[in-house]
């Protein structure tokens, strides 16, 4: 199965509209409604092109980021996940105009979903206000190696020593585009957005004014300069500005 890395990412918002005012505020995002026939899935929009979504939550449900991987086939994806240890969570379900996405957790337990694009839009990576990358965080890479590798054909390169620092650059296609971490649980999944030059410092300031928190402080690293994120309702999230890289 021929899949890519990352196709959409989404984050769950009791207060939609209150959720929007934050992420304009940060990323200048504005908002197209004109994707969703139904009206409640809201997508951001950078330069002409969806970069995000936000939808509500439901009660039980965790304000949290989702990162959806993509796929050519929803439903062969998400019968891969389960047959390797994984657990569908919801879906396959047909977003009218949109794409056929399913929600799984890994065999650790860190949810993503899957992703069918569908339509003639394309969702943007890569520049400022857009996707620039994802990671896992596990305790278990022994046994969520082998789950994305058999499941979604990715390849991984072992960055760190394996041992001290543990941090496997996967890659689909030939492009890297996500990264897993060995760290303490829960694990998760974490969208990093692409700030513009020098901004991460800014954009990390301007969360707590605007109700977020600085969950890590910035800091620069091999890939540039970082920090994590949470807007006001806990969802977490990064910003990494690659123009910093050593």
């Amino acid at each position: 199965m021929n899949n890519g890395m990352i196709g959409l990412v989404d984050v769950s918002a009791a207060d939609v509209d209150a959720a929007r005012d934050f992420y304009t505020g940060l990323f200048g995002w504005t908002w197209r409604l004109d994707l969703d026939p139904g009206g409640s899935y809201v997508y951001a929009d950078v330069d002409g092109l969806p970069v995000a979504g936000v939808r509500p939550r439901k009660p039980d449900e965790p304000s949290a980021w989702t990162v959806y991987l993509s796929t050519e086939d929803t439903r062969l994806a998400a019968e891969a996940a389960a047959s390797r240890g994984g657990k569908v969570l919801h879906g396959p379900v047909v977003a009218q105009g949109q794409g056929v996405l399913a929600v799984v957790a890994d065999p650790a337990g860190a949810v993503f979903g899957l992703w069918q694009q569908i339509g003639d839009w394309t969702v943007g990576h890569h520049r400022p206000g857009m996707v620039n990358w994802a990671e896992l965080s596990t305790p278990e890479a022994s046994v969520v190696d082998g789950f994305y590798v058999e499941a979604f054909g990715f390849s991984g390169t072992q960055i760190g020593d394996g041992d001290r620092y543990d941090y496997v650059i996967w890659s689909a296609g030939g492009a890297p585009g996500a990264g897993r971490l060995v760290a303490p649980p829960p694990a998760h999944w974490l969208p990093y957005f692409e700030s513009g030059p020098g901004d991460v410092d800014r954009l990390a300031d301007r969360a707590v004014a605007t109700g977020g928190r600085v969950e890590r402080p910035p800091a620069d690293i091999p890939a540039g300069r970082v920090a994590v994120l949470s807007d006001p309702e806990g969802a977490k999230f990064a910003v990494i500005d690659p123009s910093r890289r050593p």
